[in-house]
């Protein structure tokens, strides 16, 4: 910079500088282009593309105005034009090469950008999974990666989740911009604060500070998957919301960049029964709550044999969450009686009477390891409820929205207290919690009711029966086509009492099928397995 200023200096005509012009305008040529494409990245990245020109336009009016002065003759003037000139297509080349450089880095290799010593990344690996995932944070995170180009707004989700984006037409945006919490007043918040006495997310080590945060996913292609949705999930069920308790699996499945190939349960093939490509992974899901009639469940049984037998790949979710749920399938899967159950234990999903132990107060899942096929049982301590649409919630964002609301139980017996996340604890600690006291940041909802209040109802308390911990909704700005994870402090003063039955069961498995799709390694996880010939039908998670 001070060679810079010095050049303009001399090139200006000061006495005595005359003679060294050349060298001058030479260092200037290299110092000038080197601020205006740094200004200009800053700018883009700090602010928005359109203050690209700014920088760049500065720079270029001085280097055109060095060394304008009278009295030279035409000789130093040709010179002092072909500088300019020399200046003039330096910086745009420079400029323009390093934007161009930043915006198409990407970590399609499976690695992350370079970031500041103080910065926490984790990278999922970009060689195997269909998205690469850089999860970072740092206070100085802004002057350490810049990001120019259009802007996508990106939603840190909770628990056993990954990361939602803003997606047009089903496809997730390649190009992120940092954005400061500060500049985010008109969108919810998406940074959670202080989860480093929490753990809502254990694929990550705690971040140390939470001021700024990033995620940035890189495309790697649509995914074509077939989803089928039978018995009292598949419309006949509603929860208090009025929505059906699987009607957001669709929208998940193409926000999370699949190609969705949705079977009609009420509209079999000319045959009467599906015929599924064996050639796509089958997510089929089955609340086992009844609502399927017998010659439906056969043609059922028969379909699904077809396809596992034509080398197709499938993953069950079967409900053993409500309780007359478990009793049904207890009494099926022992007495063989049911064609469907029968095809599920042959093909290696898992179902036996001992894996519906606590079934009020968690959702188990019955898998087969796809390295031994070995069995096991993996258990989601939390349930949904839809919360219905209405104005007045406190915040902007959720005038005239419905709400997912995401609940940990409080009955956790099957888990051990040590183990539970800060949220669970929370809630079985039986004492009243206040904002500052959150996992989360609450302070975008100021205009919600004092959460102290809830001591006096036991809301938060050993006797309260759920803890609020996230919502999924609309942001409705983009007509359904951008869902938002968040923590979610309002709903602390919202609970409900949550009538009991195969509602709470269908939208406990929806949240858990949601999971499960959106770690779409374990879809890939099927179509290796397809591959190598290995066990067919369940899946593997966390």
């Amino acid at each position: 910079m001070l060679f810079t200023a010095f050049g303009f200096a001399c090139a200006a005509g000061f006495p005595g500088t005359a003679a060294a012009i050349p060298a001058i305008f030479l260092c200037s040529c290299i110092f000038i282009p080197v601020f205006a494409a740094g200004a200009a990245l800053c700018a883009c990245a700090f602010f928005d593309t359109r203050f690209f020109g700014c920088p760049l336009a500065v720079c270029l009016f001085f280097s055109a105005c060095a060394g304008i002065s009278p009295g030279k003759t035409a000789r130093q003037r040709r010179t002092e034009i072909f500088f300019r000139l020399c200046v003039f297509v330096v910086s745009v080349s420079l400029v323009l090469l390093s934007a161009r450089f930043f915006s198409a880095r990407d970590c399609t290799a499976g690695k992350a950008y370079t970031l500041s010593p103080a910065a926490k990344a984790v990278l999922t690996d970009g060689g195997t999974e269909p998205y690469s995932l850089i999860y970072s944070v740092s206070p100085d995170l802004l002057s350490a990666v810049l990001f120019p180009g259009r802007t996508a707004q990106f939603f840190l989700t909770g628990y056993q989740m990954r990361a939602m984006a803003a997606v047009s037409g089903g496809r997730i945006s390649p190009e992120i911009r940092l954005v400061p919490r500060s500049v985010r007043s008109g969108i919810p918040p998406v940074v959670l604060r202080s989860l480093s006495s929490s753990h809502i997310f254990p694929f990550c080590p705690p971040p140390e500070d939470f001021e700024y945060s990033v995620v940035r996913i890189i495309e790697h292609g649509v995914l074509p998957v077939q989803l089928a949705v039978f018995g009292t999930a598949s419309g006949t069920v509603q929860n208090p919301g009025g929505e059906n308790s699987f009607s957001l699996l669709p929208e998940i499945l193409r926000m999370a960049g699949y190609e969705v190939r949705q079977t009609d349960p009420d509209r079999p093939d000319e045959d009467g029964e599906w015929n599924w490509d064996p050639e796509i992974p089958l997510l089929f899901v089955f609340p086992g709550a009844g609502g399927t009639a017998p010659e439906q469940e056969e043609a059922l049984a028969r379909s699904l044999r077809r396809f596992l037998e034509n080398g197709g790949s499938a993953a069950f979710f079967v409900s053993a969450a409500v309780p007359d749920a478990g009793f049904v399938l207890r009494n099926t899967v022992r007495n063989g009686g049911s064609p469907f159950f029968s095809l599920l234990a042959e093909y290696g999903t898992g179902i036996s009477p001992d894996v519906f132990f606590n079934s009020e107060s968690c959702y188990a899942l019955p898998l087969v390891s796809p390295e031994d096929g070995s069995r096991t049982t993996v258990q989601y301590p939390f349930w949904v409820q839809f919360l219905p649409a209405a104005d007045g919630y406190g915040h902007p964002l959720f005038s005239g929205i419905s709400r997912l609301c995401l609940f940990w139980p409080n009955r956790l017996s099957a888990f051990s207290p040590s183990r539970l996340p800060q949220t669970a604890r929370i809630c079985l600690s039986g004492t009243a919690v206040s904002r500052e006291a959150l996992p989360f940041d609450a302070s975008p909802f100021a205009a919600a009711r004092n959460l102290a209040g809830l001591a006096e109802n036991g809301g938060l308390s050993a006797q309260a029966d759920s803890f609020p911990v996230f919502y999924i909704a609309d942001d409705g700005m983009s007509g359904g086509r951008r869902l938002i994870v968040s923590g979610d402090a309002f709903c602390l003063s919202d609970l409900q009492e949550i009538p009991d039955g195969g509602r709470n069961g269908n939208a406990r498995l929806a949240v858990n099928c949601a999971d499960w799709l959106w770690r779409r390694d374990n879809i890939l996880g099927l179509l290796a397995r397809k591959r190598e010939g290995t066990v067919r039908g369940g899946s593997g998670g966390d």
